[in-house]
């Protein structure tokens, strides 16, 4: 199995969360590569954040963990989940201007 998605987060001087974007838990060796890409216009920094929680159970509030290495970027960056997580997004935490951010998660396995 691969799955390889590409979004977006565009902010202006608020926090703003992209979307939860579920893992598959189950593969064999679990692995997910991760990148923020930070568009040509505006400033401020970005974390990637991960659940343990099932994003999908509206009966159970979602709890974030910040990922260790990309907390408080402001430049492009990549790092990886070794071990399961069950969802992943991208928080832009704050911005000087207009920007933009554009996140890539890569799932592989069998």
């Amino acid at each position: 199995m691969h799955e390889y998605k590409v979004l977006k987060v565009d902010a202006t001087a608020v926090a703003t969360a992209g979307p939860w974007i579920p893992c598959d838990i189950n593969i064999n060796p679990f692995n997910v590569a991760i990148a923020g890409i930070i568009g040509s216009a505006g400033s401020g920094t970005y974390r990637f954040e991960h659940t343990l929680n099932n994003v999908f159970d509206t009966t159970e509030p979602v709890r974030a963990f910040v990922h260790e290495d990309i907390s408080a970027q402001s430049t492009d960056a990549d790092g990886n989940y070794a071990f399961p997580v069950c969802a992943i997004r991208l928080v832009v935490v704050s911005a000087a201007s207009a920007m933009s951010v554009r996140y890539v998660i890569n799932q592989a396995g069998t």
